[in-house]
């Protein structure tokens, strides 16, 4: 019913000038190997004098068979949610004066090979002609296709399954003998578990990691080698 509510109320586009707030992405176009995940951050500041209630509506979700793109704003929704506000419908609050924070919205690229084109719409509750727009494409590449997501000495997948409870296989590759750490972390950057701290051989590892001690919610699992480091986020759904 949320879902409903939200996108009848906001079905229609307006102004695209936004005096309330501001906000920046860290990057609108992205490439990736299939079955990684594609993360753009955002940050929105409230400009104005008083508390504002911000929508986010995913106006465009353009996809190629069987991709999905969810958002994540103080919490992280599942893909079938269109719209979210800060509201306690979404277990949020209206941002306060000067107030900064983060939203990003996640691209899954899975089995087939394409670009999506994803659009969203970030308004003040109170006000629709105070709104921006976004656009945001992911192109999939060939694995061992080189960029800045792809680091060329090791290679760290998605896990899977993903959403897990509460067992959950992490692969990563390596193509030379290395001291390597694999730890999982929580949103606030605390570390939650050490999985692997060793040295190991070159190949393929294929770990089982239980999160069986750790409560719902989304966690960032690090790989370092060699003084570099790759992370990906998963969700533990109990």
């Amino acid at each position: 019913m949320k879902k409903i509510l939200l996108f009848c109320l906001f079905c229609f586009e307006v102004s695209l000038n936004a005096q309330s707030f501001n906000m920046a992405f860290d990057s609108y176009s992205r490439q990736d190997t299939l079955n990684a995940e594609v993360v753009f951050t955002g940050h929105i500041t409230n400009v104005a004098s008083q508390n504002i209630s911000i929508f986010f509506v995913r106006k465009v979700n353009d996809l190629p068979a069987n991709w999905n793109s969810s958002f994540c704003f103080d919490n992280c929704f599942p893909p079938s949610l269109d719209s979210i506000a800060t509201t306690t419908d979404f277990l949020s609050t209206p941002l306060t004066p000067n107030e900064t924070r983060e939203f990003s919205v996640h691209v899954s690229p899975a089995i087939t090979m394409g670009t999506a084109k994803i659009r969203v719409l970030v308004g003040n509750l109170r006000n629709l002609a105070d709104t921006m727009s976004f656009n945001f494409q992911v192109t999939s590449i060939p694995t061992g296709v080189n960029d800045k997501n792809v680091v060329s000495n090791f290679n760290l997948e998605q896990n899977y399954p993903n959403p897990f409870n509460p067992s959950t296989h992490i692969v990563f590759n390596l193509d030379k003998p290395s001291f390597v750490n694999l730890s999982v972390y929580n949103l606030a950057g605390q570390k939650v578990c050490t999985v692997v701290n060793k040295h190991l051989t070159s190949g393929s590892y294929n770990i089982n990691y239980n999160a069986e001690g750790l409560s719902s919610g989304v966690y960032l699992y690090r790989l370092s080698v060699d003084g570099k480091t790759f992370s990906r986020k998963m969700m533990l759904e109990k």
